[in-house]
């Protein structure tokens, strides 16, 4: 599981402006969104389980076919 950060410029609707917001990753899916203002904080759902088992089919696909 890989997890990433990264910062944006986003439109608060708290603070009513755009301001630094950080952006966390899990594998390729958005988890939250911090905005680095305020603090007020947006947690998506992420299904590691289905994540986790995608890229272990993939990589038993690509075993067989390569």
């Amino acid at each position: 599981m890989k997890v990433k950060k990264m910062e944006a410029g986003l439109y608060c609707t708290n603070c009513k402006e755009e301001v630094d917001h950080e952006i966390t990753y899990i594998n390729s899916d958005m988890k939250t969104i911090k905005c680095l203002q305020c603090g007020r904080t947006k947690e998506l759902k992420v299904d590691l389980k289905k994540s986790f088992t995608g890229k272990y089919m993939s990589a038993l696909q690509l075993n067989r076919n390569g």
